[in-house]
């Protein structure tokens, strides 16, 4: 469980030479073009057009299809599936802006949101590593993601239910829901009250050191 100074984006996904372990920093920043409801949006609209053609092999049921939109900027895209083929309706796994209202608002729905932010290898890269060197690689990029953008800094609602739980700073937070998604990828006991103590502990010790 590790902490360092706040910033903001993803780092790329990459191997440092000569380290034996992959580095996860998570994928590279993208610039998000739509909200979730916007996606759906599309998706329902895109529906109706095809479905407008008569075209006699479309299905019966719903239509299947996957958009790619390139933006103006090399990182800026989007892709978008049929609303079938996205399991959550509420967790668009797509490159979604997050919306206030699509910033998760407890420590499950956030696991969940970083489960949508790491493909299957790259979860397999990570269930590979030490539960330490994945928190304190993932800390700088996708760590300061979650504390910027979930508006940790700010007092959002996912905030609120950390500090609810007695845990104040935004990078105790990240770190718990980091720690808190490797354990899930590693079929390890989540140990939330460990990890709150953990914290606890930290900061106490903190408040003896300062002088009188």
């Amino acid at each position: 469980m590790l902490s360092a100074d706040p910033g903001e984006g993803f780092n790329a996904l990459h191997t440092q030479e000569g380290d034996p372990s992959p580095n996860i920093l998570i994928k590279r920043r993208r610039k998000a073009m739509f909200s979730v409801r916007q996606k759906r949006e599309i998706s329902d609209k895109v529906q109706g057009i095809l479905r407008e053609t008569n075209h006699p092999e479309l299905p019966n049921g719903e239509i299947k299809f996957h958009l790619h939109v390139d933006g103006a900027e090399s990182g800026s895209w989007a892709d978008i599936k049929n609303n079938g083929d996205v399991p959550n309706p509420d967790v668009n796994p797509y490159n979604e802006l997050q919306d206030h209202k699509e910033i998760p608002n407890n420590l499950n729905a956030a696991i969940a949101m970083v489960g949508s932010f790491i493909d299957g290898h790259e979860q397999q890269m990570a269930k590979a590593m030490a539960e330490d060197a994945f928190v304190g690689s993932a800390h700088h990029g996708l760590g300061r993601y979650i504390r910027n953008e979930w508006g940790l800094w700010k007092d959002f609602a996912l905030a609120q239910w950390f500090k609810g739980i007695g845990i104040e700073h935004p990078e105790d937070m990240s770190g718990i829901i980091l720690t808190s998604f490797h354990r899930g990828l590693t079929g390890k006991d989540r140990d939330l009250e460990g990890q709150i103590k953990y914290y606890r502990d930290f900061w106490t010790a903190q408040k003896k050191r300062q002088p009188i």
